[in-house]
């Protein structure tokens, strides 16, 4: 077996640890639940995908297709900007991300975040959550897993 559900969930609480430091960036109360509703989202999609395949690579395709996905819906959502408007899907993503960079650049920690800053903070928590994972259980190395 590729990995237990008792592994999934030793990630996903290494993901939740992993935001604490990243929580400090912001007095927002939404990230705390963006956080946790990505690192858990992330994880049952983990579950799942390796309860049914058996394999590693299926399940980390899974979490990069629901981070990306979810990155882009936020993204779309916050610009107002339907898909295939404009600039696309792309477009959306870039003014979010620009969006966010220039928040951060103009206040100092901890900041009241807006709704771009929170999608790319609970994004990084999303890659640093499956970065875990992958160095957890796909390469099967628990002193890799602490690294990121």
């Amino acid at each position: 077996m590729t990995g237990s559900l008792r592994n999934t969930i030793a990630v996903g609480i290494a993901g939740l640890l992993a935001a604490v430091p990243i929580h400090s960036l912001t007095s927002d109360d939404r990230f705390l639940a963006g956080f946790v509703l990505a690192v858990v989202l992330l994880q049952a999609v983990a579950a799942l995908v390796r309860r049914f395949t058996g394999r590693t690579w299926p399940a980390t395709l899974g979490q990069l297709v629901l981070l990306v996905g979810g990155v882009t819906l936020a993204s779309v959502l916050i610009t107002n900007s339907p898909p295939g408007a404009g600039r696309g899907l792309g477009g959306s993503i870039a003014d979010t991300f620009q969006s966010a960079l220039h928040h951060m650049r103009e206040q100092a920690a901890p900041m009241d975040a807006d709704d771009a800053t929170l999608v790319v903070l609970v994004a990084a928590v999303g890659v640093l959550t499956i970065l875990i994972d992958i160095s957890f259980i796909a390469a099967r190395s628990a002193l890799l897993a602490a690294l990121p």
